[in-house]
């Protein structure tokens, strides 16, 4: 009996996949989290550095109340809401 397929983890191929593991290190680092494993593509490195950065942004602009209700009331202006 294998502990890693009773409780979900997967077979040991599909936790080495690259695709995998780029997706995990991209999970956590927008949990604010160090990679895994190092990534071998720069290219997506790049690019997830990018919208790792906007998304950030973002959370810090709706954590913040005066923006989150100046946002409702363009909203409710334009007629969305």
């Amino acid at each position: 009996m294998q502990a890693g397929n009773n409780i979900g983890l997967g077979t040991a191929s599909e936790l080495t996949d690259p695709k995998t593991i780029r997706y995990i290190n991209l999970k956590l680092a927008l949990l604010g989290f160090p990679a895994v494993a190092a990534s071998s593509d720069p290219e997506f490195d790049e690019l997830t550095a990018a919208l790792l950065q906007r998304q950030h942004e973002t959370d810090r602009l709706l954590a913040d109340p005066a923006f989150r209700d100046a946002l409702t009331n363009e909203a409710r202006r334009m007629g969305f809401i």
